[in-house]
Parts: structure tokens; sequence; C-alpha cells
């Protein structure tokens, strides 16, 4: 087996994922003693994939983000369409998820435990060993990109030292548990309530609809008017600010807003241009009730950086520990 491909194995089949261009291939093989019984039951080979292909469904049955196939022409066409490798009479048993990898391991894992759960409901599915555990790691890839020298230049020039994220104390232990901050959209998937949410249903549909849904949105100034909108609306009960390494300006995939990235006006994107766009002589520092509208537009400028933020770039993260007594 290739190296590039990760491969997780229970009693019902096995999970071969592997990088596909933007997407994630899966494809699942049942175990001998499932696949002898579609067979034993199957009065073709059509029955045959189609029993194969119910059980494929079966695992990602409450995931949006896979993508499988009902027959060999559903397949072809998203491959056309895509630009992907077709094989030829494989529809029964391979899909796509659409996103990281990382995410569709999590997910291939969570969705063949409940299966197994569906199926043998009497068993202590838990003590099993046959549950593995992933190892990211030979899949880790560097998000790094060097940053700029005009881009250190600039953090120096204004005394940037640090990126605010602000959330409600209930939240804390939670970000503790999964170890940094996670987008909305990864959160959701993951079936992990935000509690207190400061962001509107509004600003999330919107953030969906612009494509940044899945990115952790940060601020420059540590006090933002958002954050006391949404105390005066009483949708903050007990605020907590964050404060994140300027490092996860230099990913490779973080973006840059010039104002609010929901604004209409916004001028969003990854390039050094798009951090250049961002005035920071018209605010950074100042306070927000003596700047202009033009100004206090300028002041919510931001950093998006992809699905997650480490605990290890948090930090403040030990001062909130003990000031919350966690």
């Amino acid at each position: 087996m290739s190296k590039d491909v990760f491969k997780l194995e229970y009693p019902t089949h096995i999970l071969e994922l592997k990088q596909q261009k933007k997407y994630i291939h899966i494809r699942c093989i049942l175990s001998t003693p499932f696949y002898s019984e579609i067979v034993l039951r199957s009065k073709n080979i059509e029955e045959e994939r189609v029993g194969i292909n119910n059980l494929f469904q079966a695992i990602f049955i409450d995931v949006n983000k896979i993508k499988l196939f009902k027959d060999e022409i559903d397949y072809f066409g998203f491959c056309a369409i895509n630009d992907l490798e077709f094989e030829n009479q494989n529809w029964f048993k391979v899909g796509f998820f659409n996103g990281e990898l990382n995410e569709a391991l999590i997910i291939s894992k969570n969705s063949s435990i409940k299966l197994l759960e569906r199926l043998f409901p009497k068993i202590d599915l838990k003590s099993k060993s046959y549950f593995p555990k992933i190892d990211l790691e030979p899949f880790k890839k560097s998000n790094k990109k060097k940053c700029s020298n005009q881009i250190q230049e600039i953090l120096k020039q204004y005394n940037i030292t640090k990126l605010f994220h602000f959330t409600d104390k209930a939240n804390v232990p939670s970000i503790i548990k999964l170890k940094g901050l996670y987008s909305n959209e990864y959160l959701r998937n993951q079936n992990i309530t935000i509690l207190n949410s400061a962001t509107s249903e509004n600003s999330k549909s919107i953030d969906i609809w612009k494509g940044l849904g899945d990115y952790v949105h940060l601020g420059f100034e540590e006090t933002h008017p958002m954050m006391y909108t949404s105390l005066k609306n009483s949708k903050l009960k007990n605020p907590v600010v964050f404060e994140i390494s300027t490092e996860v300006i230099c990913y490779g995939d973080t973006m840059f807003s010039d104002i609010n990235a929901i604004d209409n006006n916004a001028s969003i994107g990854g390039e050094l241009s798009n951090f250049n766009s961002i005035q920071f002589n018209k605010f950074h520092n100042k306070t927000y009730y003596n700047l202009n509208d033009e100004a206090k537009k300028l002041y919510q400028a931001e950093v998006l950086v992809k699905k997650h933020i480490p605990i290890e770039l948090i930090l403040n993260n030990n001062q909130i520990i003990k000031k919350l007594n966690l």
C-alpha cells in the first residue's frame, strides 16, 4: 500500500483514505465475513455491488461533506466535472470528502464506530482494540509560509505582537479540552455546541455564503466593538479575550480582511497585497469611540485562520486557566 494511504480497519470494513487533488478519496473494503454474506444473498454482480454500496452509505449516513454514488454514471460524471481519476466499476465502493485529511479521518472513525454501535448494540465497543488511534503525524504538512520581510516590518512598525479572539467564559473548558480554537463549521460538523455565542446567526450565514465558515476570526485590537455589542444584547455573558501569536499570520491558508469580513465592502484574500491593504495608521492602538466612521470600520480588520489555532499559540492560555480556576 502506498505510504500516502491511511487505513482504518474495523470488524465490518476497512476504509482507505488518500489525497486526490482538493478531495480526500475514500475506498470502502468489506471484511471477509460481511463480503461473503452479501455474495451469498446476491443473485448477481449488480446486487452484490448494491449491497456493498448500501453498507458504505450506512457508514456516512449523517455526513453531508462526503459524496457517494448511486451508479456508474453518477460516479463518472462527478469525476469528469472535478477532473478526478475515474476507476471503472468502482462506483459502489469509493467516495470523496470535501475537506482536509485530518477532518476526514476523524469523521471516518466516528462514523464507523456509530455504525458498529447500531449493528452490535450489546457489545462494549469502546473496549475493543479494533478502534484505531489516529496518528496524523505522517500526514501533517507544514502549513507555514515564510513571512515576507514587508509583513515583519509592518508588524514591528505598529508594535503588533499579538492578535485577539473573544468568546464566553463557558466555552473555555472545551477550548482547553480540544487543545485550541476551531472554526464554527468544524465545531458544527463535530456536534460541539458554542455556548453564549457572540456571533449572530445572520453573521454565521454570511460567513458560510462567503466561504468563511471554516475560519477562526481574529482582530488586531483587544477592545473589539462587537464584544460590547454582544454584551449589550446579552448574547455574551462573561467575555474572555484570548491573545493569539502573530505566527498564524504566516500560515499558508490564512487570509486577511481590511474591515469586518462579513461587511459587503470587505476586501478579503491571502496575498501580501491583502495584508498591505489594512490601514493600521488610521486605527491601531487608538480609542474606538474617538474615531471617525471610516476608521471605525477599519478598526475591525481581521485575520482569518483556517479551521484551527493550536493551544500552544494562545499566549495567555495559562493565565486564563489560573484566573478561572480550571
